[in-house]
């Protein structure tokens, strides 16, 4: 066993970065929304960044027909911007001397581990968060349990249906909305995938599995499979929305999205905080306490309204959930 004094030399060193690369790929495998499209890295002070975004335009077979020695006139097309303001995340831990030197598995790692997963739940909430404030009748489109008029009038046994999606992978390419490599992403809770794949009499037999794509695409981190042209990421950092209609119940909701659908933009790298027992001289004569903390700073913003869809819906399994 390495015995570490308040001296920070290579050996601490190498082992802040083994903490660092463990604790960052649970990370990354824990959130998806975060992950999903469009980030962006700043450099490390900055504090605003703005996404430009191509308006797409329309023109005529008139418009587009060229007449010899005549300059036809020039597309009103451009970009508009989004800007994105950051904000900065942090969390940290006490280590005891005790706890350190009795725990089987080294308990600096395990601990940044697990601060990296609650903080990837952390960072999904907040990009659905910003996702959820796109309403129903101006900025995106949403379909709600059994097709009703409105989050509030959905009832508890309005189940997720394969339909739903057919009908939004219809929906968004008749508005010509373009797709993330091969199709439109629906991130969805393991509970209404559940609901999808066990739906009495539905068409999930057409769901094809990732693991039998045979192009060589991008596969999501959570990427079950595809059906109906939409790409299926299972994300349990979806967080439900309790809804009392007769019963008190939550409804899931699923985030369908294209290209430029919204943007994550970091400016400081993702950062773990290493403090050995014994490094914080006299305030800790005894060496009885080390911490963990992690860090991080971003934002997102919505880029194109349009290119989002939401499909909310009940679940029928209801098992007790940690939030």
């Amino acid at each position: 066993m390495t015995t570490w004094s308040v001296t920070w030399g290579n050996a601490l060193s190498n082992l802040r970065k083994h903490i660092e690369s463990v604790a960052i790929r649970q990370f990354k495998k824990t959130s998806q929304l975060y992950w999903m499209w469009e980030h962006r890295t700043m450099n490390t002070w900055d504090h605003t960044y703005a996404f430009n975004i191509y308006n797409r335009d329309t023109f005529t077979p008139t418009q587009a027909t060229l007449v010899e020695w005549v300059t036809p006139e020039m597309d009103n097309q451009g970009f508009s911007q989004v800007t994105v303001q950051m904000t900065q995340f942090g969390r940290w831990v006490i280590l005891t001397d005790i706890a350190v030197k009795d725990n089987p598995f080294d308990l600096y790692t395990e601990a940044a581990a697990e601060l990296w997963r609650q903080m990837a739940e952390v960072v999904d909430q907040v990009v659905q968060t910003k996702l959820l404030t796109l309403d129903n009748t101006t900025q995106t489109q949403v379909i709600y349990g059994a097709n009703r008029a409105s989050r509030s009038a959905i009832t508890s046994t309005d189940y997720a249906k394969s339909t739903y999606f057919a009908n939004a992978n219809a929906i968004l390419k008749s508005k010509w909305t373009p797709e993330i490599d091969s199709g439109y992403v629906a991130v969805a809770h393991p509970l209404v995938i559940q609901d999808l794949l066990t739906e009495v009499g539905s068409s999930t037999a057409g769901f094809f599995e990732a693991a039998k794509y045979s192009q060589p695409e991008k596969i999501f981190n959570g990427e079950l499979g595809k059906m109906f042209g939409i790409r299926f990421v299972e994300a349990s950092n979806i967080q439900p929305i309790s809804v009392t209609n007769g019963t008190t119940f939550n409804v899931y909701p699923t985030f369908l999205v294209g290209k430029y659908a919204y943007g994550v933009v970091e400016s400081q790298a993702m950062e773990t905080i290493v403090k050995p027992i014994g490094s914080s001289w006299t305030e800790d004569p005894l060496n009885q306490r080390g911490s963990v903390g992690i860090k991080t700073r971003f934002w997102v913003e919505v880029l194109k309204p349009e290119a989002n869809f939401r499909i909310e819906t009940p679940v029928s399994l209801n098992p007790t959930l940690p939030y």
